[in-house]
């Protein structure tokens, strides 16, 4: 069922113990704790394929058993018109997402059937206690009217006899005056409710009349829920919690058409975008009503919730280890958050990348090369996976350098291009960030900007994408300015690819914009962080003598460490958009690149050296680029020749001599490589 999805296999033994049925609707599968269950919420950043497995997980048990699959970012959630939540004051976002969670919950499936009495008189009461326009009330009864009778094609057969009933309520309203009291708004259900052929269960009438300690019975219970609700504030939160707890407690009833043959198969309910604070509030809600349930019954509903969220996944229990068991224990009486689990959704392994192409044939390297790209980021994976396989498959070779530039599986357009809008979708700040992201740091990007990126009335665009950056839950902006190295390869590749406009500046005008700030004098012959990034921006721009005549002015006086570190800045730079200039950045005779330090055969051998390793290096850490036995071996070759040539610090080049080419070998690529023992 979920192979396709790629060591995601764990996601469904974990939903089949939640809702106690086998991915196959055959067979009943025993719970982990049979007090109940958590909230399950699956945490990740864009591109980790958290609506893929909710979809997966609706096509998979969407014929079994009851579900509800709701979006908490599509408007209205995708059930009715926007424009009617809320604008009447008759509803919230939390009656709203009632309304669609019942509707979708109470559909027959194989014989089975939920039904939510207290629910729907709690749902009765919200709409019946508040003033509103006779067209306002006619719509919020008439969506009531949706959860109450037997189904859709029913409705349609019986819309005239719902029109009157909706028809009569409204007019006792109004002959009643607002807002009612306990006994008239009582009778308006009930009217309401016999119109459409029902009735307020007794056991719905009771669990409303035991909601209030002090007595009163149902209909006083019911007013009291529709006052809270609608003065706001902590009472609107509290009213709504008993909606809630209503919701679970319907649960609780036994199917309507139940068959022995599954009995105790739980409703699954499945949440994306819960990190909205529409969801963020109902998940609060649910698992304080869950904990409330279990602390008065010694058992917690039967609802099985899976909600996803985007969101950083570093320090929760990963999804994939969540397969045998969730870890997860009932809690204590008083611990409404431990009823909800939430795991994060880890990225995918060689294994997986190879799975995905190996009907393809790929070349050697090539799913280590994707992994590398994207991190594991499921999206991205499978995204280079087949625009790789497409290429393969007309029988021409590949070329890795050229990988962003392929198509895309769904057309034409580069598949580099496709996925950065995917991962952005904000095409206003995705273009600011194509822009910035050649910054080194937050400051360069305020340099950037402030020469490219003044537009309009905002004069900080590079606190308003850090904003969307932390919204959208990327690394906050760091060294590289873009931290997350998927997003900022993404994102150099359109910056290379683009045309130049108006607040659109051209790859070179970037570069040459953010070489300016760090400013070099003639008697610069150190390679601190401001001359080597002077530098890597020259790279950058395919120029290539500046760095190495200043690595070798510096190589005998600069602290061997920082010369490295320098080096490694240098050499990240990314790849000018007409790719990598011809090795050979040796002084002209006589020009203004002279190296000063070229005084003899003795020196102009350093220089080479220098100028060896600074381009094998460079080519070799470009992303595209798997380890390449002939590069390393050259800066394997160059490391070891240098140092003897120091008069301090020999060891730190024969420690790079020694660790660098292992670690090259094992796909690392400056600025990340260590001098390890």
């Amino acid at each position: 069922m979920f192979c396709q999805l790629y060591e995601r296999d764990a996601l469904a033994r974990l939903v089949s113990r939640l809702v106690r049925l086998d991915p196959r609707g055959r067979e009943l599968v025993a719970p982990e704790h049979r007090a109940g269950s958590p909230a399950v919420l699956l945490v990740g950043g864009r591109g980790t394929g958290k609506t893929a497995l909710l979809n997966r997980l609706a096509e998979t048990y969407g014929t079994h058993l009851p579900l509800a699959r709701v979006d908490l970012e599509e408007p209205g959630y995708g059930e009715f018109d926007p424009g009617e939540s809320g604008r009447d004051g008759l509803s919230s976002p939390v009656t709203d997402l009632l309304h669609v969670l019942v509707h979708q919950l109470r559909h027959k499936v194989r014989g089975l059937q939920l039904r939510f009495p207290r629910t729907e008189l709690g749902l009765l009461a919200v709409i019946s206690w508040q003033p509103a326009r006779p067209e306002e009330l006619r719509r919020a009864f008439n969506r009531v009217a949706t959860l109450i009778t037997e189904d859709e094609q029913e409705r349609r057969q019986r819309q005239g006899e719902v029109d009157e009933a909706v028809a009569e309520v409204v007019e006792a309203i109004a002959e009643a005056g607002m807002p009612l009291g306990a006994e008239a708004a009582a009778s308006v259900i009930t009217l309401f409710l016999r119109r459409l052929r029902a009735r307020p269960q007794p056991k719905a009438r009771d669990w409303w009349a035991s909601t209030r300690p002090g007595g009163g019975g149902y209909a006083e219970a019911l007013r009291h829920l529709g006052g809270d609700f609608h003065r706001g504030g902590d009472r609107r939160t509290r009213a709504e919690l008993l909606l809630v707890k209503a919701l679970l407690y319907d649960m609780r009833e036994p199917y309507l058409g139940l068959r022995k043959a599954i009995h105790g198969v739980r409703p699954l309910v499945l949440l994306d975008n819960a990190h909205t604070a529409d969801g963020r509030h109902f998940l609060g809600l649910l698992v304080r009503a869950r904990a409330r349930i279990a602390a008065e019954t010694g058992r917690s509903d039967p609802l099985a919730v899976v909600a996803a969220a985007h969101g950083d996944p570093a320090g929760l229990p990963a999804l994939t280890a969540a397969g045998r068991s969730s870890g997860w224990e009932p809690p204590g009486p008083e611990d409404a958050a431990g009823w909800r689990l939430d795991l994060g959704i880890p990225p995918l392994s060689l294994e997986a990348v190879e799975a995905m192409l190996e009907d393809s044939d790929p070349p050697h390297q090539l799913a280590r090369l994707i992994l590398r790209l994207t991190g594991g980021n499921p999206l991205g994976v499978r995204a280079f996976a087949r625009a790789a396989a497409g290429r393969l498959a007309t029988g021409e070779e590949l070329d890795f350098a050229e990988l962003p530039a392929l198509p895309a599986e769904s057309g034409g357009r580069p598949v580099a291009e496709e996925l950065l809008e995917a991962l952005l979708p904000d095409a206003g700040q995705r273009e600011r960030l194509v822009t910035l992201s050649a910054a080194y740091d937050t400051a360069a990007a305020h340099h950037l900007a402030g020469l490219h990126l003044v537009e309009g009335p905002s004069h900080m665009p590079v606190e308003e994408v850090t904003q969307h950056l932390a919204e959208a839950h990327w690394p906050p902006p760091g060294t590289p300015f873009v931290a997350d190295p998927l997003l900022r390869f993404l994102l150099l590749q359109r910056l290379r690819t683009r045309a130049p406009g108006p607040h659109r500046p051209s790859w070179a005008d970037s570069q040459l914009t953010l070489r300016s700030r760090y400013l070099l004098t003639r008697r610069d012959t150190s390679i601190g962080t401001d001359v080597s990034t002077h530098l890597h921006h020259s790279m950058a721009l395919g120029e290539t003598v500046l760095a190495a005549r200043l690595l070798h002015q510096a190589f005998v006086g600069a602290d061997a460490h920082d010369w490295l570190d320098s080096l490694q800045r240098i050499c990240c730079a990314p790849r000018p958009p007409g790719g990598f200039p011809p090795l050979g950045s040796a002084p002209r005779v006589g020009g203004p690149d002279v190296c000063t330090a070229d005084i003899d055969e003795y020196q102009r051998s350093i220089h080479r050296s220098i100028d060896l390793l600074m381009d094998a290096l460079w080519r070799q850490s470009d992303p595209t680029a798997p380890p390449d036995e002939a590069l390393i071996r050259r800066i394997d070759a160059q490391l070891l020749f240098l140092a003897p040539q120091r008069a301090g610090g020999q060891d730190v080049f024969f420690r790079a001599h020694l660790s660098w080419p292992r670690q090259l070998r094992s796909w690392a690529q400056a600025p990340h490589l260590t001098l390890t023992s």
